[in-house]
């Protein structure tokens, strides 16, 4: 079997949102045999300076480029084997770009839509998306909506990552609480004051990766999971009122994120269709008071207590081993499809399960 996986390139300084999907890539990668067709990145440059001028640009490079793209799958599709293309969409762009393989659209034997952000069904043709013979959704509402309006049975991804490569149980966590991207706008300031203040031994981190440098998305990846890693606790808020979601509430990449590197989780739990299930362990979310002093004075109780930290920390690692890996997407779609297991994947499964039973162990001691 075959991988074609069809996405923005990875190379060089990309977009900030790139990098939790490079770990995506690495994990189809060495997974499968894998053939990546990179599509090139819009010209923010050129879009702040006229709409017209982008979209001509856009359609000129779907034309050089997708010529290239097209011989690339001609050169390397393999006539003995199946020959899966899987397309990651962020967007209704993402959609647009696979009318450029059209000309050899029955060369693949199974076409998979991936849906990683916000993509309303409304966002691309009907066309375009009717032609998928499955389609996944991180998100199980918006999936459901895929499934009624194009007709195309989705398969529910849940939130993911690279957990075996990235987990982390190690005690050494200089940084005490850490939040990236959003935040509660009415928790943060308090509590960031609170927990950095001069006559207190803590340390609240408000972390983004771009600084003065610039950064590939593999590096960028590697320094979001560093500071995880050296984090006791991580702030994660559901996502129902970003308007992109529209009222939505799904499992985010930032709770797989913070599980996999052994981090105490602070926040709001998500409470979208079939998040429970892949969160129901004891104390997989903190839930916050609304008082800030309240969700303070919880906070310090709960760093202050080591060994509970230490207990947490272990079991949030377990069940991301055990459920949130890229691997288990992957095995799911192949299962569902009836493909068999390539070897590699059938190792990196099995040694999740080493991994997990390596810290339940540990635990038993």
């Amino acid at each position: 079997m075959k991988v074609f996986f069809f996405f923005d390139d990875f190379s060089g300084n990309r977009p900030v949102w790139l990098n939790v999907l490079w770990p995506h890539f690495k994990v189809i990668k060495e997974s499968t045999d894998t053939v990546f067709l990179p599509k090139p990145l819009v010209d923010k440059r050129l879009l702040d300076q006229s709409r017209l001028l982008a979209r001509g640009e856009e359609l000129w490079k779907m034309i050089v480029d997708g010529r290239i793209i097209r011989q690339q799958v001609l050169n390397e599709l393999d006539p003995n084997e199946p020959n899966v293309l899987l397309v990651w969409a962020l967007n209704g762009r993402d959609v647009k770009w696979t009318s450029v393989l059209n000309p050899i659209w029955s060369a693949f034997s199974h076409r998979v839509l991936v849906i990683g952000d916000a993509v309303q069904p409304s966002h691309a043709s009907k066309k375009l998306l009717e032609r998928f013979d499955r389609i996944t959704c991180f998100c199980r509402d918006l999936g459901e909506e895929f499934e009624q309006s194009v007709g195309v049975r989705t398969l529910y991804w849940p939130a993911h990552t690279d957990v075996l490569n990235f987990q982390s149980i190690h005690d050494y966590r200089p940084i005490d609480l850490i939040v990236v991207g959003r935040r509660d706008k009415k928790m943060h300031g308090p509590l960031h004051r609170h927990f950095n203040s001069r006559n207190r031994d803590r340390v609240f981190l408000d972390f983004v990766t771009r600084t003065q440098m610039d950064i590939n998305c593999e590096d960028e990846f590697i320094l979001l999971m560093t500071m995880y890693n050296r984090s006791k606790a991580s702030f994660c808020y559901e996502a129902s009122k970003v308007e992109r979601f529209q009222g939505r509430s799904p499992l985010m990449g930032r709770w797989i994120h913070a599980w996999t590197s052994g981090c105490t989780v602070f926040g709001r739990r998500p409470i979208g269709s079939g998040v429970s299930e892949q969160m129901d362990w004891p104390e997989s979310t903190i839930e916050l008071p609304d008082d800030p002093r309240d969700a303070i004075q919880l906070i310090e109780d709960i760093l202050s207590d080591e060994a509970s930290m230490k207990q947490r920390r272990n079991r949030n690692v377990i069940e991301a081993l055990e459920r949130h890996d890229t691997r288990y997407r992957l095995r799911d779609l192949f299962v569902d499809l009836k493909l068999p297991l390539p070897s590699h994947l059938q190792n990196g499964l099995a040694e999740l399960n080493r991994s997990s039973a390596a810290i339940r162990a540990m635990d038993n001691t």
